[in-house]
């Protein structure tokens, strides 16, 4: 009987091969959506901080442990401070409100409760603060716009307190977040038209390329010609001028500043007065609080003054988790701060007081936060300038006799 389907097994192997380059196809595009391509303002890339490990192994392992790493964080019940155990999960208004920190199907949520009645449950989506001295919380909303949690985590008292600025007296769910607030706890955050963002293109905490800028341009350089050496379409602000150095840091710590531009605008290598005016309180010490003029704090210093080239880098090393450890920033006092130089501290040391280790504790006191206080309790922050206080000075050198 004659063949009615003579090219039967060519046909066989054609659709093998068109099914095979659709399913190739198909993983192609998978993995394409994988790599999510976020750019900034201007159109530049970033490559992710996972880009940054392959050439910069043990920066990248000493930074991971950082506070600004973990700036923000999506939530998890392992990156948030406040405790979910029954009874240190609730905090009571008075004796008709309370709110309940839970956890349900969906996640974990501050639920409200009003005579025992839920008014109203959201849930953790965002972590701001890694718990030093506290740490607050947003949710998104329906409109993927952010919104702050109204209760935060206190530090002082390891327990949970109204957030920041809050009412004693009131539940409240309804401050939104704006543009400028991310600018300083993410990396990058993509705007929409209105106040909401884009959730997939949102780069989490202060990281690589907040410091050093947009590097997919750097990472497919350097893969492309591995014995360049000299670093290539990057930013390292310790290369650059004071000025612009400084401004790296004075982007987020020069207060409450007012802008200039859209934020997210000004990019490492900037001049930060091209996107905002300067805030005009640069000692004010009476109001010092996490989002005090640090910057300004500093450069009103007498050290700062002297010196010419003096930076908020000559005290921090970045890419090393250093905080709380008073006798290394002690050591780097003392780099100008000597015998050999005649610029040593004049008190004499007494016993059981070393000069050396408390720099820090008598020039750069902890001081009260006039503006952040949760539940009647402020916070304390360290001063960020570098004088003579006396009554610190009382506190941590006991009197001779």
């Amino acid at each position: 009987m004659k063949d009615i389907f003579p090219h039967k097994h060519l046909a066989i192997v054609i659709i093998i091969i068109v099914a095979s380059v659709f399913l190739l196809s198909k993983c192609v595009q998978s993995k394409q959506e994988e790599k999510k391509i976020i750019k900034n303002l201007k159109g530049q890339e970033y490559a992710g901080t996972e880009s940054c490990r392959n050439c910069h192994q043990a920066i990248y392992d000493s930074f991971s442990a950082t506070r600004h790493h973990h700036e923000s964080e999506p939530a998890s019940e392992e990156n948030i401070k406040g405790s979910f155990s029954k009874n240190k999960n609730i905090l009571y208004l008075d004796s008709s409100r309370k709110v309940i920190m839970e956890k349900r199907a969906g996640g974990l949520y501050q639920v409200a409760y009003i005579n025992g009645k839920e008014e109203r449950a959201e849930r953790f989506d965002i972590t701001i603060g890694t718990g030093k001295h506290g740490q607050t919380y947003l949710y998104w909303n329906y409109y993927n716009e952010l919104y702050q949690l109204p209760m935060s985590y206190s530090a002082n008292t390891d327990y949970w307190g109204n957030s920041p600025g809050y009412p004693n007296d009131k539940i409240s769910f309804d401050r939104l977040i704006e543009a400028r607030c991310l600018e300083c706890h993410t990396t990058f955050a993509k705007q929409d038209l209105y106040f909401g963002f884009d959730r997939n293109q949102i780069i989490y905490g202060i990281d690589c390329e907040r410091c050093h800028g947009p590097a997919a341009n750097h990472v497919e350089f350097h893969t492309a010609h591995t014995g360049e050496k000299q670093g290539k379409f990057i930013i390292n602000p310790a290369s650059q001028s004071r000025e612009i150095s400084l401004d790296v840091c004075a982007v987020c710590h020069s207060g409450i500043m007012q802008s200039k531009t859209n934020a997210f605008s000004f990019m490492p290598g900037d001049t930060l007065s091209r996107h905002f005016y300067k805030n005009p309180k640069a000692i004010d010490s009476v109001t010092l609080d996490v989002h005090a003029n640090q910057y300004g704090l500093l450069t009103a210093s007498k050290c700062f003054r002297m010196s010419a080239t003096m930076t908020c880098n000559s005290c921090h090393n970045t890419h090393v988790k250093e905080n709380g450890n008073l006798t290394a920033y002690a050591q780097k006092c003392m780099n100008c701060h000597n015998q050999s130089n005649h610029t040593f501290c004049t008190l004499q040391p007494t016993q059981g007081f070393s000069l050396e280790a408390n720099c820090i504790n008598c020039h750069m006191p902890v001081k009260n936060s006039k503006n952040i206080i949760m539940s009647s309790l402020p916070e304390l922050v360290r001063t960020h300038r570098i004088g003579i206080y006396p009554e610190a000075t009382k506190k941590w050198r006991p009197l001779t006799n």
